[in-house]
């Protein structure tokens, strides 16, 4: 992702410290913003705040686990982009985390080789969404644009006939008259 483009906003949900250091550490140097929970309750209440493009949620979490948080996420925005870290031997989760939507998982401990490429497709799709709905927003804005352009076209042209069927029905009264001077 270039500087100057807007950085991919993730949200790390992870209650184990050191993980979620390393997950910070890792945005910071490739220039995304993030913030970070230390469970699913504070998850969600910085995901509604913060309005990430991204979620990095572990499963295992006292109190509202990862899954709970995808649960409650999708009901709110079924779009976002949700990646779920599952510690080894727990690929269950994993596979009930991908049947609630969630978009991939990541093993933990996370693996640079693996998170890196992974983030940077997301980011690259994510990019390319905002700018379709951009694009899109300005072509309704163009629509409407063009719809008020019509609208004057439309108007100038009833005026335009107005006046030349008031300067026919004009001519032709004053033909009438000639007519009737000639008899």
């Amino acid at each position: 992702m270039n500087a100057k483009d807007e950085a991919m906003k993730i949200l790390i949900v992870e209650d184990d410290a050191n993980s979620r250091s390393f997950l910070e550490q890792t945005m910071e140097m490739q220039g995304y913003e993030y913030q970070s929970a230390v469970d699913g309750v504070e998850g969600y209440d910085k995901f509604l705040s913060f309005e990430p493009d991204l979620i990095l949620s572990d499963i295992q979490m006292p109190g509202m686990d990862g899954l709970a948080l995808l649960e409650k996420i999708r009901k709110t925005n079924p779009d976002v982009v949700v990646l779920m870290l599952t510690a080894f031997g727990s690929e269950d989760f994993a596979i009930q985390a991908l049947r609630l939507r969630a978009n991939n998982y990541i093993k933990k401990p996370v693996d640079f080789s693996e998170l890196l490429p992974m983030l940077s497709n997301y980011a690259f799709a994510i990019e390319n969404q905002k700018k379709f709905l951009s694009d899109r927003t300005g072509c309704v804005d163009c629509m409407k644009e063009v719809g008020r352009d019509q609208e004057g076209v439309m108007e100038t042209m009833e005026t335009h006939y107005e006046n030349e069927i008031k300067r026919l029905k004009d001519e032709n009264e004053k033909l009438k008259k000639e007519i009737a001077d000639l008899r």
